[in-house]
């Protein structure tokens, strides 16, 4: 990214923020709704090992707290299979060049490298919002099948098969 895009993705987080300020109460419950939306839609994704009774789901509130926003409460999700436990939980809702971000990982494992990365980002050209997908970087071959530099994640969209492939990584 050359420095006259970081600049503007800048500028532009730093209107969203100041927005948020204005409409907290809004911007909270737009975000409550929109990660219920994403657990619908992973669980969607997943419903065929669901009915195969190989993976279960369950929802809970938690509270949570954002400098600019606040504390207010949001879903978590956990996905079971077997004696292991997905915990599927929003990081936050202010985030540097995202609308949101969202992490996945096996309960007892929380290390950077074994989590899976879930960023609400907003398409330029349509300002359409939509949901990307990463593995860490020395696990991201695998995960994405492309080649990225050492150190850095590789975001892919999030789809059925690259859900289904964030989940087997993480059981593994």
């Amino acid at each position: 990214m050359a420095l006259k895009d970081t600049l503007q993705t800048l500028k532009q987080d730093e209107a969203r923020t100041r927005q948020a300020e204005l409409d907290r109460p809004k911007v909270i419950a737009e975000w409550q709704a929109t990660v219920r939306k994403l657990f619908d839609t992973l669980r969607s994704y997943l419903s065929e090992y669901e009915k195969g009774k190989l993976l279960s789901f369950s929802h809970h509130d938690v509270s949570t707290s954002e400098e600019l926003l606040g504390s207010y409460t949001i879903p978590t999700m956990e996905i079971r299979a077997g004696n292991a436990t997905i915990s599927v939980t929003p990081v936050g809702r202010l985030i540097l060049g995202a609308l949101g971000r969202v992490d996945m990982h096996v309960r007892g494992k929380a290390l950077e490298r074994e989590k899976i990365i879930l960023l609400h980002t907003l398409e330029q050209e349509k300002a359409l919002p939509f949901w990307v997908i990463s593995a860490a970087p020395e696990k991201a071959m695998r995960f994405t099948q492309s080649h990225i530099a050492p150190g850095q994640r590789k975001y892919v969209l999030m789809t059925k098969e690259t859900v289904e492939k964030a989940v087997d990584y993480l059981l593994q």
